[in-house]
């Protein structure tokens, strides 16, 4: 919670956590193929009587393959929640690249979809990625953003945020999220056959 000039407090922030983890080399990769919030994820609310939207079902509305994130929100306000990737290693590196797979089912109103970084998980920073939802779907999309706050870091913490009111949509999906250094090497492959005795292969990064 927080307390304003005038002594006002805030609401305080939930947090849920699955395991107590040591931060992870880089790249990060998951694609929920289990039937639980993977192992040292975490779960924010901001709400009144509100427990956590997140969970991950067996679908594939993001365009991956099932099974997929999703927070479906339980029909009660809530002013933010959050779920938090495992704390990642950043030291030494000053941007970073995020891919993730997405949808979004509007209900109706208009919240705020947002990539978010911490290195505490406690104060967030805003990252480029965002979508302020209007009256319609968004997706499914493949999504490509760079991460730059945060950074040179033992423990970065990237995280999938909904800002207002959590009744304006049926869910958020997300799949595929990947996490790299920016400066990794990217290599590509094309290749070329005559159906009749022979091929080949180049490459080149």
């Amino acid at each position: 919670w927080s307390v304003s000039d005038t002594l006002a407090y805030s609401d305080g922030v939930t947090t849920e956590y699955t395991i107590d983890c040591q931060s992870l080399n880089l790249p990060f990769s998951e694609a929920f193929t289990g039937l639980g919030i993977p192992a040292c994820w975490a779960r924010q609310f901001i709400a009144t009587n509100t427990i956590h939207t997140w969970k991950v079902v067996k679908s594939a509305k993001a365009g991956g393959e099932p099974n997929e994130l999703v927070s479906e929100p339980i029909w009660d306000y809530s002013d933010m929640t959050r779920i938090i990737l495992p704390p990642l290693n950043t030291t030494g590196i000053t941007s970073l690249k995020l891919r993730f797979k997405h949808k979004y089912e509007h209900w109706w109103g208009s919240v705020t979809l947002r990539v978010q970084s911490s290195t505490d998980s406690l104060i967030w920073t805003n990252e480029d990625w965002f979508i302020t939802t209007a009256y319609s779907n968004i997706g499914p999309e493949n999504i490509e953003t760079t991460i730059n706050h945060n950074l040179n870091s033992e423990h970065t913490y990237l995280a999938f945020t909904i800002l207002g009111n959590s009744m304006a949509y049926t869910g958020w999906y997300i799949d595929d999220v990947f996490v790299a250094n920016c400066t990794d090497p990217v290599f590509s492959i094309t290749t070329a056959s005559n159906p009749l005795s022979y091929g080949s292969v180049s490459g080149g990064g």
